[in-house]
């Protein structure tokens, strides 16, 4: 009977210790953009650790594939999430839509604000510009920001655009050398030394739509749908807007 009693208390405590620590696995467009605040807060609330980890896009389906580093929550954008649920690499009915983060023009602080409210109007802005700065889409991370940035620089309707590749880091230090404009997600704008202009017009679909679900590799699933619940509330939203990421 203590033997039992003492397997049972031993299965608790493990239960338990599993659930103490949560780590979700975060590409930059949803780092940047909340999580990290959530996952204070919900330790704040339940004394449960969150750890959010980030790695580039390239890496991110090798990454939970291998299980390392370990994941119990991941979020991905839609496409990769579809692929990683093909591969039943997330738990049934876990999935859930995260949310929208827009890519957005930035300025130098100070500098006068274009129109960029229409397609034929931002090219006329950029045009003007001495050089335009966005991250480098052909970095080992794959980043698919740049990407999306890179093809819409690739139109018609953008010849002649001085474009300026930064190879380390993003746009934001592409105007801290000197760039007229940058492209970047919304969620990584929040820099005194540059001031947001506005979304890219909505025809040029300039944005990441992510999904969250629960890892099959969580050590405790149960735990982890928790955190997702938590971080998909209502009260969260604001947290989420305030960061950069509309939520749906």
């Amino acid at each position: 009977m203590r033997l039992l009693v003492a397997a049972a208390l031993a299965a608790f405590i493990a239960t338990n210790a599993q659930a103490a620590e949560l780590t979700v696995l975060a590409p930059g467009f949803v780092a940047n953009a909340g999580i990290k605040d959530l996952a204070v807060s919900y330790e704040k609330e339940t004394g449960i650790k969150v750890t959010v980890k980030s790695v580039g896009m390239g890496a991110m389906m090798d990454t939970i594939k291998t299980g390392t580093p370990a994941a119990d929550i991941v979020m991905l954008p839609q496409n990769l999430m579809d692929d990683l649920a093909k591969d039943k690499g997330v738990v049934a009915g876990s999935r859930k839509p995260l949310g929208r983060v827009q890519i957005g023009l930035i300025v130098p602080a100070g500098a006068p604000h274009p129109d960029i409210s229409t397609v034929a109007k931002l090219a006329t802005a950029l045009k003007g510009a001495k050089n335009v700065a966005y991250s480098s889409p052909f970095r080992d991370e794959k980043s698919m920001q740049a990407m999306i940035i890179h093809e819409i620089l690739q139109k018609p309707e953008f010849a002649g655009v001085h474009a300026d590749i930064i190879e380390k880091g993003n746009a934001v230090n592409g105007i801290k050398q000197g760039a007229d404009m940058g492209l970047q997600l919304v969620c990584e704008t929040r820099d005194p030394a540059v001031s947001l202009v506005g979304n890219l017009p909505e025809s040029l679909h300039a944005w990441i739509d992510g999904d969250v679900a629960v890892s099959s590799r969580a050590a405790d699933a149960k735990a982890a749908q928790a955190f997702v619940a938590y971080i998909l509330k209502p009260a969260a939203t604001p947290v989420w807007k305030a960061n950069g990421l509309d939520r749906p």
